[in-house]
């Protein structure tokens, strides 16, 4: 590949930095926002934003259904990321502007976090569903994951740099927060604009599908035996991994006694998530995925594990963050990296490529995850007696070191089995594509003999 193909790439996988840079700040501090700065109770808070990310989740499989069927003069994904990008911004900044303007209405602030989600989903699942036009094969497929997770953790340390602001108490805080919001908003826009703008040659459909209705594209993307292990593990990482985020500013607050550290150990995570980057990267490409893949749950399940036996401290905590950050960047950027072989199998099977619908499938059953770990701590801290910016009892404490730490644990450990069940080596996605490439270009060529079509939607020759 050459180096300007592998610049185009890399300036792609920007539009993760944008995502990320809105995605990440919501994941860490709107419960936080919600509880202590609007003063909703947790259990308002955690519900708002379980309904934020299902209806988010929900949107991306409508999204999919139109996208897998878009045609125009931008491309298939292109109309989404160019209108999307500002709508998505703008109600971003509408969510952390509430503070500022003393809303605190339950339903006006449902309103528009869900707006914000919903816009969300119309950039992210299509800028995402591109990855398996902008890389081919399985490995260039891996590079472009290391790429993309390269940015959303720079986002991350941008989040990290910025956090004190949000934390410390202050008359100008709340300011603070809406003129952060506004910056974020700004680059988030033209850094996606600008991610399209790199791979809009790419971005051409499939051939047309003619006659082939939603619940196809759906049975289409759902044939693939690939999928139901590389979903599970969407599912668990959702549900568990979020929590440290979430729970991380409680926890340095009333756990530790030290606020100021959610900031540090956020740092720390991101310093980790960069060390890993080009550890899984190269692992992916010299191993099979799957194995990167559990090895990186592993990774993040030692981390966990020593913030759970180890005294922790602040010093403690941040040290174990590192180590935590070197797994999580495999884990994301590997569940990305594994998603458009899926979409290849399914097509294989059935003989139509529901691209954007299977990615959907995966970010559904991810942030529906998201929204029920979210909306259980919610209730979890409403069932104490958690009373925001005071004290916290015992009972308290430990609930909140638990969902903390033991949470994410629990999920890293169960994911590295699990990902030991996907089933699509680099060879065997070699095999895929090349009986792809031959199908395309005559028909009747059969199948392998364990990939079997969908009797229902058998295989068209020009898929």
């Amino acid at each position: 590949m050459t180096l300007k193909e592998e610049a185009r790439l890399a300036a792609y996988s920007g539009g993760n930095f944008a995502k990320n840079l809105l995605w990440a700040t919501a994941d860490v501090t709107l419960l936080y926002v919600l509880t202590d700065l609007i003063g909703l109770s947790p259990s308002w808070a955690g519900l708002i934003f379980l309904a934020g990310i299902f209806s988010d989740a929900l949107f991306d499989l409508l999204i999919a259904a139109a996208a897998d069927r878009t045609r125009t003069r931008f491309g298939q994904y292109g109309p989404y990321i160019l209108i999307g990008a500002p709508v998505c911004a703008a109600a971003f900044v509408l969510v952390y502007g509430l503070p500022s303007w003393g809303v605190s209405d339950p339903a006006l602030i449902l309103i528009c976090v869900l707006v914000f989600r919903i816009a969300y989903a119309a950039v992210d699942l299509p800028h995402t569903a591109m990855v398996g036009k902008v890389a081919a094969d399985s490995r260039a497929r891996g590079r472009v994951s290391g790429y993309r997770f390269f940015f959303s953790s720079a986002a991350s340390l941008a989040l990290a740099l910025a956090l004190p602001r949000v934390l410390t108490p202050g008359a100008q805080r709340n300011d603070d927060i809406l003129a952060l919001a506004l910056g974020a908003a700004a680059i988030s826009t033209a850094t996606l604009w600008v991610a399209w703008l790199s791979v809009r040659r790419r971005d051409q459909p499939a051939p047309p599908s003619d006659g082939q209705s939603v619940w196809a594209q759906g049975r289409a993307a759902l044939a693939a035996p690939s999928l139901p292990p590389l979903a599970a593990i969407a599912f668990i990482t959702g549900l568990s991994f979020p929590l440290f985020s979430k729970g991380l500013v409680y926890f340095t607050t009333y756990v530790l006694d030290a606020p100021q550290a959610a900031s540090s150990t956020l740092l720390a995570l991101i310093v980790g998530q960069f060390f890993g980057v080009g550890l899984w990267t190269w692992l992916s490409n010299a191993s099979e995925k799957a194995d990167a893949l559990s090895a990186a749950h592993a990774v993040a399940f030692l981390g966990f594990l020593a913030m759970a036996v180890l005294p922790i401290g602040a010093a403690g905590l941040i040290a174990c963050a590192v180590v935590v950050g070197i797994g999580l960047s495999g884990v994301y950027m590997l569940i990305w990296g594994m998603a458009p072989d899926v979409v290849d199998h399914a097509e294989l099977r059935t003989g139509i490529r529901a691209e954007a619908t299977l990615v959907a499938i995966i970010i559904f059953v991810m942030k529906t995850g998201i929204g029920i770990g979210a909306a259980a701590m919610g209730l979890a801290l409403q069932a104490t007696n958690y009373v925001p910016g005071q004290v916290q009892d015992a009972e308290t404490r430990i609930l909140i070191t638990f969902l903390t730490i033991g949470g994410p644990a629990a999920g890293a450990l169960t994911c590295a089995v699990l990902a030991r069940r996907h089933p699509i080596s680099h060879a065997r996605h070699s095999a895929i594509l090349r009986r792809l490439a031959r199908r395309r270009g005559s028909s009747g060529d059969p199948l392998e003999p364990d990939i079997v079509p969908n009797q229902s939607t058998p295989p068209e020759s020009h898929s």
